[in-house]
C-alpha cells in the first residue's frame, strides 16, 4: 500500500490487524500513533516499558503471561526509538520465542 510516512503505514495496519477488544503491546516510551491505531479499531492497547537499565530494549520476561497471552499483536520500536542504537541478535531470538509462545 501507497503511504504518506511510516506513522500513518503504522496506525493503517492496526485496521487490517485489530479487532474490538483485541490487546496490542504497546512501547513506553513511544510515538503517539502506536496506541493511536489499535484505538480507532477499538483495542486496547498495554504498554511495556523501555528502560535505560535494559539499554531501552524491551524486557520481555516483565510482560505479565496473562497480559502477552491475550495480545494479539506488539509494536517493538527498536533500534530507533527512543535511542539510535541497534538490538543484539540475542534479544531478536527471544523475540521471536516470545512471539511463538504467544497469540502475536
Amino acid at each position: 500500500m501507497s503511504i504518506n510516512g511510516s506513522q500513518e503505514g503504522l496506525a493503517h495496519i492496526a485496521l487490517a490487524l485489530c479487532d474490538p477488544e483485541d490487546v496490542v503491546l504497546v512501547p513506553n516510551p513511544g510515538y503517539p500513533i502506536f496506541q493511536m491505531g489499535p484505538y480507532l479499531c477499538g483495542a486496547q492497547t498495554v504498554c511495556y516499558d523501555l528502560l535505560p537499565e535494559n539499554n531501552y530494549l524491551p524486557d520481555l520476561d516483565a510482560i505479565p503471561e496473562q497480559v502477552a497471552q491475550k495480545a494479539k499483536a506488539m509494536v517493538v520500536s527498536y533500534p530507533m526509538n527512543p535511542l539510535c542504537v541497534t538490538a543484539p541478535r540475542a534479544f531478536y531470538e527471544k523475540l521471536i520465542d516470545f512471539a511463538k509462545n504467544t497469540r502475536l
